[in-house]
């Protein structure tokens, strides 16, 4: 099965929207905060990213706040 990552930041307005409608679609995700968490920055730079959000469900990712792809990746975990 797989899993849904949101890498994020504090006081990023556009993760906090992701989350917000994650938890309205009810889908159960995993918050990562990149500036507690060196590895996950890099993880996102090795994917092309300079910036969060990115969500990330298995192979496939996302930057920013996408909310169609965001109900695709929770029909993935459902």
């Amino acid at each position: 099965m797989l899993e849904i990552t949101v890498y994020s930041r504090p006081d990023c307005q556009p993760c906090k929207a992701v989350a917000r409608k994650l938890d309205q679609l009810g889908a159960t995700y995993r918050k990562i905060d990149v500036t507690e968490d060196p590895a996950a920055g890099e993880y996102l730079r090795s994917l092309g990213y300079a910036s969060t959000p990115v969500t990330v469900v298995g192979e496939h990712h996302k930057h920013g706040y996408a909310p169609e792809w965001l109900k695709w990746a929770a029909s993935q975990v459902a």
